[in-house]
């Protein structure tokens, strides 16, 4: 729904995203940091936030590919059940590129608690990994 609004929200992460247990749907919220790239517009609204750090690699972190980007990164946390801190700290490493990152965290000496649990999970859904990577 925020891309068809042309709106990116910048800070999308496991604290920003609430169940709606009811209507059994996940909501998100606080869009403090969140961006109108309306090219209607003149002025854009919330790119003179300078301070705001995207998880996002910096040529789509102003722009719709950012909340893509930022979703594979919170099935990543959820499903290698890491921080956000240190699953994003180990994606910037290796370029963003999440191949990369899932080679090497494969190859590491110490698996990460619930890696294959995760990767059957994704063996299950072919289409998944693909769908992540921006």
């Amino acid at each position: 729904f925020l891309a068809s609004c042309n709106v990116v929200h910048r800070k999308l992460n496991p604290s920003n995203i609430i169940c709606d247990e009811d209507n059994r749907r996940l909501r998100i919220i606080n869009f403090g940091d969140a961006v109108d790239l309306d090219p209607k517009e003149t002025v854009r609204v919330g790119l003179d936030n300078d301070t705001l750090e995207s998880n996002a690699p910096g040529s789509i972190a102003n722009s719709l590919a950012a909340d893509v980007f930022a979703v594979a990164l919170v099935v990543c946390e959820l499903l290698f059940d890491f921080d956000e801190a240190t699953c994003t700290a180990q994606i910037k490493e290796v370029g963003y590129d999440l191949d990369a990152w899932l080679q090497r965290t494969l190859t590491a000496g110490e698996r990460p608690l619930g890696l294959d649990e995760a990767l059957w999970y994704l063996s299950e859904r072919r289409g998944l990994w693909a769908l992540l990577k921006p």
